[in-house]
């Protein structure tokens, strides 16, 4: 009879319901594992951005990289063509459309500062041989240079437009020409010229921008990347 009243005792004393020195450990467990879920989250995303010196080219294949330069600068001398058939609006030399400034553009917007300066020297390099000569390559490369580093500042400022860029990229390349006019030929020559030239790079960027833009809307950056 002790003993049975014993171990009903002993029955007595555990508690029925459920035990709370069982449920901290669970409770620590899932805790534990959604902070480190979260921090491995954190870490992902933080490998995934980009830094702010990142170059879209450098995605690319040596072998695409190669084949989307050649694509733009054949694009650059088709529109240097066309602008051959395109009466000149004035008679002034170094007065022309520079439809193949857009192309520099929209490489400068799309791929960088660096691949635009390699299709701008392209670009010279090869409508000079084509079109033009010795002298003109000379007029067209200092006009290039310029262009080309007014325009990669004011893309990479983030502050312009692309038709605004391509107005400042026209007049940087009208006194880029301007100051080797004035080095090689005349400074004279270069100052009777500088307000038509001014003109002239204003509305004729501003025509170039335009292109640009609507080219630029059309094609999604994805395509330069060989994306879907």
């Amino acid at each position: 009879m002790k003993f049975t009243r014993d171990i009903s005792g002993i029955g007595e004393s555990e508690p029925k319901g459920p035990r709370a020195h069982e449920n901290i450990p669970i409770a620590d467990a899932q805790n534990s594992s959604e902070a480190g879920m979260g921090a491995s989250a954190a870490k992902g995303s933080s490998i995934e951005t980009p830094s702010a010196g990142f170059s879209p080219a450098a995605t690319l294949s040596p072998g695409r990289r190669a084949a989307l330069y050649g694509v733009l600068t054949a694009a650059a001398l088709v529109c240097g063509y066309l602008e051959l058939l395109i009466p000149a609006p004035s008679t002034v030399p170094g007065v022309k459309l520079g439809l193949g400034n857009a192309v520099v553009l929209i490489a400068l917007e799309r791929l960088g500062a660096k691949p635009g300066l390699y299709l701008m020297f392209a670009k010279v390099l090869a409508s000079s041989l084509l079109f033009a000569n010795l002298q003109m390559m000379v007029f067209s490369l200092a006009g290039g240079l310029l262009s080309w580093a007014v325009m990669a500042l004011a893309v990479r400022s983030g502050a312009f437009s692309p038709v605004a860029t391509s107005v400042l990229g026209g007049i940087a390349h009208n006194a880029g020409q301007l100051l080797a006019v004035a080095a090689l030929l005349s400074t004279q020559v270069a100052l009777v010229n500088a307000p038509i030239l001014a003109i002239a790079g204003t509305l004729c960027g501003l025509a170039v921008g335009v292109v640009a833009q609507l080219v630029l809307r059309a094609i999604p950056q994805e395509a330069f990347y060989g994306q879907r």
